[in-house]
């Protein structure tokens, strides 16, 4: 179930009636229906795929049990055998046939295609709700948080459907915590949840999707449009991803804040970033802290040098860009990454200091950020490394062909808005929230018919796919 079928906002609105009423009878009954009711909008789309959420996350709740006292060479092998198992549904489902193209090369074009696709077929959100597990269970093993001793609490952090599907991605320390003071929503939660769905709605049916209108002919016909198109289409992929999944976070996180959950934040004006590790504080930044802890500090971090900080920075946003996808082209969009960031290092202090450099520099972080989207982008299309470098290609011969003149003031209308969100974004959410929640409640209730009577709307959301 995506959050913009109107099956959806059927469930949802029955939901948070029969939750309201439930919660003030039986706190413990309400978290039940409310597991029942994740199971369900997952089973609406996945029937097929429940079995794996639910194994996986009995699997780690077993996990998290049995890993406690003070044998650590037991807790160890639990967490190997944990994990271990907690990732092969991921490697199957996901990388299995890149797994046989890569090792067998030229001679994976006498397998079965079905059997060379078969990491194509993925369990919606099985990536998000892998990490979920794992974190919990490494997180027990480093003894940062006491393990649930309740199932159903347990399944409900895993299963939890706003964040299910394509995150935010939750600590285990962050979510537990409130299912043990979980109250119901007052009214000011209640307006700020609505605040943020009407913002997530807004960036993803207003902006993202009329951006795709944009974007998606392009990419699919890179090989004809011209270099000026093309321009465009690149900066409107930019802008599109950025409306369409942080307009998902704020969903999720409104939709959070009416059952009485927080969950965290995943954009922070990325856009505006002055350097690519500011930018990796801002980009969905519950992926980049689950990197973090359980890749780049494991692989040593900046504890034991220079060469062993790049390495783990490398490989982390190596693999950081394999978990979108597995694709050779997720693979040049993590190490690019990688590389900007290890590059970064390098430069002095003080040079950043300078205005006149830092200017320079930011924007040449942003055009290399916007830059790194065509393999993210051309890796969703077939033959994604030759489209790679046809788009390059043609962008740089700006070579003549078709072009749009309604595409580009939609992009233009996007950057500007892009622009003053991040100019004016905190202090406009600061003066919205100094309005009287009646005012709000209005103002929100028009912002619901305006969206209704104008957003083009129609598309999925772009990582649903990942």
């Amino acid at each position: 179930m995506s959050f913009n079928e109107p099956i959806f906002f059927v469930f949802l609105g029955t939901l948070v009636a029969a939750f309201s009423v439930l919660r003030r009878v039986s706190a413990r009954s309400a978290l039940l229906l409310l597991l029942v009711a994740s199971a369900g909008f997952y089973a609406y789309r996945e029937p097929a795929h429940l079995s794996l959420l639910a194994a996986t996350t009995a699997l780690a709740f077993l996990a998290g049990r049995l890993i406690s006292g003070e044998d650590q060479r037991r807790n160890a092998w639990i967490l190997g055998i944990s994990v271990g198992l907690l990732l092969l549904p991921l490697l199957v489902f996901k990388y299995s046939g890149f797994l046989l193209s890569a090792v067998l090369g030229p001679h994976s074009a006498a397998m079965p295609p079905e059997l060379i696709q078969a990491g194509l077929v993925l369990p919606l959100g099985i990536s998000f709700f892998t990490f979920q597990n794992t974190g919990y269970v490494v997180d027990r093993f480093r003894s940062h948080l006491n393990g649930e001793r309740s199932a159903v609490k347990y399944a409900l952090y895993i299963a939890f459907f706003p964040q299910l599907v394509a995150g935010p991605i939750v600590a285990a320390r962050d979510f537990l915590p409130q299912l043990a003071n979980q109250t119901f929503f007052h009214n000011r939660d209640f307006i700020l949840g609505g605040t943020f769905l009407l913002l997530g709605y807004c960036k993803k049916a207003l902006l993202a999707d009329s951006l795709a209108s944009v974007v998606d002919p392009a990419f699919a016909n890179a090989g004809t449009v011209g270099g000026a198109a093309l321009w465009i289409a690149v900066v409107g992929y930019a802008m599109q991803i950025y409306f369409d999944f942080s307009g998902y976070s704020d969903i999720a996180i409104g939709v959070g804040l009416w059952f009485g959950f927080r969950l965290p934040e995943n954009f922070n004006y990325p856009y505006s970033a002055g350097s690519f590790r500011d930018f990796w504080r801002r980009w969905h930044i519950t992926l980049s802290r689950w990197l973090r802890d359980q890749l780049y500090i494991p692989l040593g971090g900046s504890r034991h040098g220079a060469a062993r900080m790049h390495f783990a920075l490398f490989a982390t946003m190596a693999l950081g860009g394999l978990w979108h996808g597995a694709h050779w082209n997720f693979l040049i969009w993590g190490m690019g990454h990688g590389s900007l960031l290890i590059l970064e290092r390098w430069i002095p202090e003080r040079w950043l200091a300078r205005p006149v450099f830092s200017g320079t520099y930011r924007v040449v972080v942003l055009a290399c950020i916007v830059l790194l989207w065509i393999p993210f982008r051309a890796g969703s299309e077939p033959g994604g490394l030759a489209l790679t470098w046809t788009i390059f290609e043609r962008l740089f011969t700006l070579v003549p062909g078709e072009f749009s003149e309604a595409g580009l003031r939609v992009v233009v209308g996007a950057l500007l808005l892009l622009g003053v969100g991040s100019v004016w974004g905190e202090r406009l959410f600061a003066w919205w929230n100094s309005v009287g929640l009646v005012a709000r409640g209005c103002l929100l209730a028009a912002g619901v018919i305006v969206l209704l009577c104008v957003a083009p709307g129609g598309s999925g959301f772009i990582y649903f796919v990942f």
